[in-house]
């Protein structure tokens, strides 16, 4: 991707959140080398669902061969912001899907910024200038992920996602805009409150 065509592609993220570009045939070095191109990739916890080679890429997949999982198969089961658990999130995620159902297998996307302009003014003073704690742990063994494993942490990995505290509201460094940032997956409880 040349450097015009680039900065098209960042600015349709920065105004709409969400680029699809379909019917893709790439390499992982090819993803990992475009991906490079929006800031420093990071690795995620779970080593043993890393694309082999290329630590960059994590698989998800509900898939099990010889009794094991080939990749992480709950990373949708509730509404999350990929990485939040890390003291510096990610700028987003790249998802490139190898093997789809006929049925299903969808990714849904919310809009935090107009999570943030749809509240009412009340709540907005409620909340901004709040933080909010975030834990990749908290939920990890709850019986809503059952028949899906996980593996169990080591204390290295324990270690890489401790508890981090971030601020509720976030404005974004090259819009401005305002957004939420709390899930149900990661955020455990805003900071100052029972």
């Amino acid at each position: 991707v040349n450097d015009q065509d680039f900065a098209r592609i960042h600015r349709a993220h920065l105004d709409y959140h969400v680029v699809v570009f379909r019917d893709q045939r790439i390499t992982p070095e090819q993803q990992i080398a475009f991906s490079r191109r929006f800031g420093v990739l990071q690795i995620h916890v779970l080593k043993q669902f890393l694309l082999a080679g290329h630590p960059e890429i994590l698989i998800v997949s509900n898939i099990i061969e010889n009794g094991q999982s080939v990749g992480l198969g709950d990373a949708g089961k509730f509404w999350h912001s990929d990485l939040s658990y890390k003291e510096l999130p990610s700028l987003g995620s790249m998802l490139h899907a190898q093997e789809l159902p006929s049925e299903g297998g969808d990714t849904l996307f919310a809009d935090m910024h107009k999570a943030w302009d749809a509240l009412p003014e009340a709540l907005r003073k409620a909340v901004e200038g709040r933080s909010a704690a975030h834990s990749y742990t908290a939920r990890y063994s709850e019986t809503k992920f059952e028949g899906n494993w996980r593996p169990t942490l080591t204390p290295e990995q324990l270690a890489q996602v401790a508890e981090v505290v971030h601020p509720i509201v976030r404005t974004h460094p090259e819009t401005g805009r305002k957004a939420l940032f709390v899930s149900e997956g990661f955020t455990t409880r805003i900071v100052g409150l029972p």
